[in-house]
């Protein structure tokens, strides 16, 4: 199954492959754990994020202080 999302929470725990694009471009892929980390996320949506596991799902979290500034672009 291929799944498009912007929402990283959405994918079934039983995902096993991950590919991300950044500007229409292939930036990543992987298993699901070495393509959904912090670091990288980070680097793609461009700003500090972080990431959890619950309940088999990935959740991302946009840093706290990082909100003024993407607000401010918009």
């Amino acid at each position: 199954m291929v799944m498009v999302t912007h929402h990283v929470e959405e994918l079934p725990p039983a995902t096993s492959q991950v590919s991300l694009l950044d500007e229409g471009c292939a930036a990543a892929s992987g298993s699901r754990d070495e393509v959904l980390s912090a670091d990288l996320l980070s680097q793609i949506y461009r700003c500090p994020m972080s990431v959890r596991l619950v309940q088999g799902r990935r959740d991302l979290e946009v840093a706290p202080q990082a909100w003024d500034a993407l607000l401010a672009t918009r």
